[in-house]
């Protein structure tokens, strides 16, 4: 699922051409390795070439970018563009074909570029959040042969590095000042002020269609229009993930048995599946029909319902006790 979702970003956001000094055909076999960057470097040195960048992951940061820039070539070649994600995937090879979408070697190879002579000068795909990925080394290659002769060939491999991103959250809303109250916090038991037990926070608004944001970066895996059981109320649900141990729910619940209501609860969505959000994105408004309406917020670890108040930061957190404490003044947000 993650790699698919990776894999289906990529297409060539932007090209160019740029007068280059001609790089030499390959006459042997010869391998380049170069620390990740994240800009790629051109020459016509092929030892001095780090035809592929990797954004801003390169540096530490959360986000992949993936460019690729060569120079001209002497004579055509095929270029072969592939990716190595050993961390989750360790018995495929993933190729780049012409038409932007990968195979595995298995599904046969392919050039990307056939029988050009460049430059290339292409961005991929820009600033894919690396919670999706596990955590692991994952590697990229670009390979350069003679036309139809990839026993001939310069290959440069480059990698980087994901390492597991502690998740710090904001709050599901966008304005404190559009909260109501929240009449359910998060309890495991039957010892909170609301009497039993809840796996999220329950967010009421004070007015219709006000917006809830994405707390953290992450992948909307699921979006559907729901009728509860037992209430037979209609609800729309998201479920978006942030990295291979923390998830997050969204119910988003007009409090209506109607259809209609749920609906237009669904109308008023704005992210869809396999969508890749950045922390505070507008995921939808809420589509209220009486003052029960609210948004459940749950947030899981490994798949199980956990407190969300250690992964807010401060101002989040300060911000939602208040909201708490217009209903609850001396409630917290879990027990």
């Amino acid at each position: 699922m993650m790699l698919s979702l990776l894999l289906s970003s990529a297409c060539p956001l932007t090209s160019a051409t740029n007068s280059f000094a001609a790089i030499p055909l390959p006459a042997g076999r010869e391998v380049f390795t170069y620390p990740p960057t994240a800009s790629p470097v051109a020459s016509m040195d092929p030892a001095q070439a780090e035809p592929i960048g990797v954004g801003i992951v390169a540096e530490g940061g959360y986000f992949l970018s993936l460019r690729v820039s060569l120079n001209q070539c002497s004579g055509p070649v095929d270029v072969y563009l592939v990716l190595f994600f050993p961390a989750f995937d360790p018995d495929n090879y993933y190729f780049l074909k012409s038409d932007y979408t990968f195979q595995t070697v298995s599904q046969g190879v392919e050039p990307w570029k056939q029988n050009v002579n460049g430059p290339i000068n292409e961005a991929l795909f820009s600033n894919i959040p690396t919670s999706i990925l596990p955590p692991g080394t994952h590697y990229l290659g670009l390979l350069i042969t003679p036309p139809g002769n990839p026993t001939t060939y310069y290959l440069w491999i480059t990698s980087f590095i994901t390492v597991e991103e502690a998740i710090s959250m904001i709050t599901p809303y966008v304005n404190e000042s559009d909260m109501a109250t929240i009449y359910q916090a998060f309890s495991s038991d039957d010892s909170a002020p609301w009497g039993f037990a809840h796996n999220g926070v329950d967010f009421s608004p004070n007015g219709n269609l006000k917006p809830f944001q994405a707390v953290s970066s992450g992948v909307v895996d699921e979006i559907r229009l729901w009728q509860l059981p037992g209430t037979l109320n209609w609800q729309v649900n998201v479920w978006i993930t942030y990295n291979s141990i923390y998830s997050a729910s969204y119910a988003f619940e007009p409090m209506s048995d109607d259809q209609a209501d749920g609906q237009t609860q669904l109308d008023n969505m704005f992210v869809s599946l396999g969508q890749i959000v950045s922390q505070g994105d507008i995921i939808g408004n809420l589509y209220t029909t009486n003052e029960g309406s609210h948004v459940h917020f749950s947030l899981y670890q490994n798949g199980v319902a956990i407190c969300p108040e250690p992964y807010f930061t401060p101002d989040a957190r300060s911000s939602i006790l208040n909201v708490i404490h217009n209903f609850w003044p001396e409630a917290t947000m879990c027990y």
